[in-house]
């Protein structure tokens, strides 16, 4: 059950998140490059520098979201399903005999 929620709860985020990219993409992409140039400036590792060289370009954000939308799935199951078995923990009836 936990799991459940957790797939409609990140559907819902995934939607609003996706909703968000769509009407704004200049100003997602503007914060994104930010971030990016601001992470390659405080590094460096040439290696480092020309990873995240390849993260500024456009298959690179897309890469970037697509992972960053995985790994929060990732963590929104991992919360549900913990909740999950903890209510279903806290919940069992006890025997009193």
């Amino acid at each position: 059950m936990g799991a459940l929620m957790a797939l409609f709860s990140f559907g819902i985020f995934l939607f609003f998140s996706l909703a968000a990219i769509y009407f704004k993409p200049t100003e997602y992409r503007d914060f994104m490059l930010a971030r990016i140039h601001e992470a390659a400036s405080k590094n460096p590792d040439p290696q480092a520098q020309s990873s995240l060289a390849w993260l500024a370009t456009p298959d690179g954000l897309i890469f970037f979201t697509v992972l960053a939308l995985g790994l929060l799935l990732i963590l929104f199951l991992i919360i549900g399903m913990s909740t999950g078995a903890l209510s279903v923990a806290v919940g069992k009836p006890r025997n009193r005999a």
